[in-house]
């Protein structure tokens, strides 16, 4: 092929994908709008992509609410079943189109590039929310994400006057960890090995200790007033502190029932990590032992983690091992892990003992769903366990292969000429843009722009605008019987 064939494929194919996309997404409408995701056990659409199809949750939530806002938008519907429009174009649309702007924003977006459609939306989406009094504190938030590293990056954002207390807070702990001069306290080796492996210079490392001794300082203080002290769990593997090989994983044929957690163990290298599964070196775990104290859990049989009849519910430290086995709720497609309950498998009522073995964790809704709706779940024994429907019917993990040979999917007219902006990539006037837009959509509801007030024009170009355009749902619900 030349590359002017590959470059034409690669055009074609993409409008191929768009228009599929768009059949899956309207196919995703209607199954939520039937509700059918709820049929055996999920929580939501969302949940029920994540296990049927291979989604991750945050992009499966994003999904959803794409295949929720396009009814209601017919114009950016018809353009992306014809393969015109990529889906990040429609992802960035749906944020902000309603009935009234959405002719407009499609020719923007036909003659945008992707990256221009979202400084579009942007920057219209702040025109629409400019003048509101709580913008600032509506869209505080932290996110949390682990690189490849295994470091963890946050990202915060805050209203003004909440940032201030924030900066003064930071730079009082800076000068505890800088030295007298105001240099980072760093050795000649890490100040080399730093310059390396990142272009972060030392300011900026102390600044990351600085924080973390803003939250050490937070939960000394909280221990303090008499709550109780704050536990940072590690999970060390005695075989990597020793530098002992793990043995071999089981084999396929005995993880009918295993859980992810344990999976994930068993295709893990003999290793160290935090609660929530970042990895730590060996080095840094003896560090942390230097000045902490040590609690250690063992998973064998015949252990103090087998209470029998002695006890009904969980002990600390078995609620302890039951989260390192299993991770999360059990339930076949759920990944919460908060509010996570130890169930009986052999209910108490019934003769069952407080082991492991005879233990799960269930979120809240499946450990009702369990005990109201009629789910049953069977020990394999070794933290394995099967889930069943009321029916009777295996609740697999993953959903039933999808054979492509006698699928229908539809094949749409597209060809390279479909896919791709009209305009040749040259730099947009964002601004003149975006005034154009709220003109047009003032002077097109009946309200002259000139005779608005000033300090009405934001809230009339919203009601003009019909925004913002309500397509929330309830994200979770009760379980109920299929």
């Amino acid at each position: 092929m030349t590359l002017d064939e590959i470059e034409d494929g690669l055009r074609g194919l993409a409008a191929q994908l768009a228009a599929g996309e768009c059949d899956f997404l309207m196919l995703l409408a209607e199954f939520d709008r039937r509700d059918g995701w709820g049929g055996w056990g999920m929580r939501s659409a969302a949940h029920w992509l994540s296990l049927h199809c291979g989604m991750r949750l945050g992009a499966a939530r994003e999904r959803v609410r794409v295949a929720r806002a396009l009814p209601r938008l017919p114009l950016v519907r018809a353009a992306f079943a014809e393969g015109r429009l990529s889906y990040c174009k429609v992802r960035a649309l749906t944020r902000v189109a309603t009935p009234v702007t959405e002719p407009e924003l499609v020719e923007v977006a036909l003659a945008a590039t992707g990256a221009q459609v979202e400084q579009v939306v942007k920057h219209w989406r702040t025109t629409l929310v400019a003048e509101m009094s709580a913008s600032s504190q509506l869209r505080r938030c932290l996110r949390r994400r682990e690189d490849a590293d295994g470091s963890v990056v946050y990202t915060l954002r805050v209203a003004p006057e909440d940032a201030a207390v924030i900066d003064a807070a930071i730079e009082g702990a800076r000068h505890v960890v800088l030295d007298e001069t105001g240099h980072a306290v760093e050795t000649p080796e890490e100040t080399s090995l730093a310059a390396q492996l990142s272009d972060e210079p030392p300011i900026a490392r102390a600044g990351a200790d600085a924080f973390v001794l803003i939250a050490e300082s937070f939960i000394a203080a909280d221990a303090l007033v008499g709550r109780a002290p704050v536990e940072v769990v590690i999970h060390a593997d005695v075989e990597a502190l020793a530098h002992v090989v793990r043995p071999s994983r089981p084999t396929a044929a005995s993880e009918a029932g295993v859980s992810v957690a344990q999976r994930a163990a068993a295709l893990r290298p003999p290793g160290c990590r935090t609660d929530t599964g970042g990895p730590l070196s060996a080095g840094t775990v003896l560090r942390l032992l230097c000045g902490s104290s040590t609690r250690v859990m063992v998973s064998a049989a015949g252990n103090p983690l087998y209470l029998g009849r002695s006890a009904r519910h969980a002990s600390h430290r078995q609620r302890r091992a039951l989260k390192a086995r299993d991770g999360c709720c059990r339930f076949p497609g759920c990944t919460q892990t908060k509010r996570l309950i130890p169930h009986h498998v052999s209910w108490w009522s019934h003769g069952g003992d407080t082991d492991l073995d005879n233990l799960v964790l269930l979120c809240p809704a499946h450990h009702r769903a369990v005990h109201e709706v009629g789910y049953t779940i069977e020990a394999l024994g070794q933290g394995r366990f099967l889930f069943h429907r009321p029916d009777g019917g295996l609740l697999p993990e993953t959903g039933p292969p999808v054979d492509l040979r006698n699928a229908s999917l539809p094949l749409r007219p597209v060809d390279s000429s479909t896919f791709g902006p009209t305009w040749a990539g040259e730099r947009l006037d964002i601004n003149q843009l975006v005034q154009a837009l709220a003109a047009n959509t003032i002077n097109a509801a009946a309200h002259n722009l000139l005779s608005v007030p000033d300090g009405e024009r934001a809230a009339t170009l919203r009601e003009s605008a019909g925004w913002p355009l309500d397509t929330s749902r309830p994200k979770d619900r009760s379980l109920s019987a299929a």
